[in-house]
């Protein structure tokens, strides 16, 4: 009899940066702050830091000493902060050098690190933000990711079809319908979200 296969978690550290404060450099550091203590006190780790970049360093090293595993780093948005202060010349450069040093943590703890994510609208191999890290791969025109990011129209028959009539035509016009790098059809997720929260509404719409 084959053994069962028992798989340990890793511990996670998730920061969305599309929440945080960035109308001022001051704002920005206590917001991420802010982000990680809230993993910390879940894991109800102290850390006597107060600089964000140290602040993360030393979350990744105490998480790992707490389960002997290596950390999972996930960073949502990570371009959010720069974005919105676009027109500001000066303050998007600040905030771009203070975020560079935030991220550089996850290549001077990557001992204690196990896999790291991050999503954005820019790509991040033309950010400096990233320019410490070098071993990153983009997977946004990776076939093998092409459907990650919404429902191909066969998952929808055989999910939702029977709840959700669906025209393929009308979702096209509707720009619920997209075409990804494998020419598969794509049904936007946030559009079906919507739909399924107002009965009867019928086909997806964004």
């Amino acid at each position: 009899m084959t053994a069962p296969i028992i798989r340990t978690p890793n511990p996670v550290i998730n920061v969305n940066l599309n929440t945080v404060s960035a109308s001022s450099i001051d704002k920005l550091e206590g917001s991420l702050i802010s982000k990680l203590k809230i993993v910390a006190e879940n894991e109800n780790i102290t850390i006597g830091r107060n600089q964000p970049s140290d602040y993360f360093e030393a979350l990744i090293n105490k998480l790992y000493g707490k389960y002997g595993r290596q950390v999972a780093a996930l960073v949502d948005e990570y371009d959010a902060p720069i974005l919105s202060k676009l027109t500001e010349t000066d303050l998007a450069d600040q905030i771009r050098e203070t975020l560079g040093k935030f991220h550089s943590v996850m290549k001077s703890a990557e001992e204690h690190r196990s896999f790291t994510f991050i999503t954005g609208v820019a790509r991040f191999t033309k950010a400096s933000v990233f320019s410490s890290l070098n071993n990153l791969r983009d997977p946004t025109l990776d076939a093998r990711y092409a459907s990650i990011c919404g429902f191909i129209l066969e998952e929808f028959d055989s999910l939702f079809a029977d709840r959700l009539p669906l025209a393929p035509d009308e979702a096209e016009s509707n720009g619920d319908l997209k075409r990804n790098a494998t020419e598969e059809d794509l049904i936007n997720k946030k559009s079906l979200t919507g739909t399924t929260a107002v009965p009867g509404a019928g086909s997806p719409v964004f």
